[in-house]
């Protein structure tokens, strides 16, 4: 489990101080697991996304979002 996993990399000492989420429905794992063990977001670890969800407005601390506007890639591509 994703979370699982998580938890054991974030509980090392050795923890990473930044993790970059290609998945945006990841970040919520991410903020959960954070905020289970006390790690404050940006303080101790920073959170990037790449993100189409509307929900990332209402994190807090907000998530750092890389936006990828599907629709007009998509229009760019046809």
């Amino acid at each position: 489990m994703v979370e699982d996993a998580l938890t054991n990399v974030l509980s090392n000492s050795n923890r990473p101080d930044g993790i970059l989420s290609a998945v945006e429905s990841s970040s919520l794992c991410h903020y959960k697991v954070c905020k289970t063990l006390h790690i404050k977001i940006p303080d101790d670890i920073k959170l990037i996304s790449f993100s189409n969800m509307n929900a990332v407005y209402f994190l807090v601390p907000s998530l750092t979002s890389v936006i990828q506007p599907d629709f007009e890639i998509g229009k760019a591509v046809a």
